[in-house]
């Protein structure tokens, strides 16, 4: 079985050495969907050598402005941590699919 899953990305962003921080992000979220944030890190691969940055989303939610207004907006909050010893950034990126039935 495949389903067709959309994805939307944003611009890098820093983070120091053990530093957690929360950050939210806009987008088409809609509820009759499933969402998931994942964060990239930068570098990966094209040998800018991030040495142990290691970046991890330890927690993620929804909100929504006014369930009652059909305009809403919805956000995707996500407590981000850098598990590593160097400061570094990450690319967030979100998945949406349709909710299994």
């Amino acid at each position: 079985m495949s389903v067709q899953v959309e994805s939307a990305n944003w611009g890098p962003i820093w983070l120091a050495p053990g530093a957690e921080e929360v950050r939210w992000f806009t987008w088409d979220f809609r509820p009759d969907r499933w969402s998931l944030m994942q964060a990239n890190p930068w570098g990966r691969g094209t040998g800018r050598g991030l040495g142990t940055m290691s970046v991890q989303i330890v927690e993620q939610w929804m909100e929504r402005d006014d369930e009652f207004i059909a305009n809403a907006v919805t956000k995707h909050l996500c407590r981000v941590k850098n598990l590593g010893a160097k400061s570094g950034a990450y690319y967030p990126q979100a998945l949406m699919a349709p909710a299994p039935e």
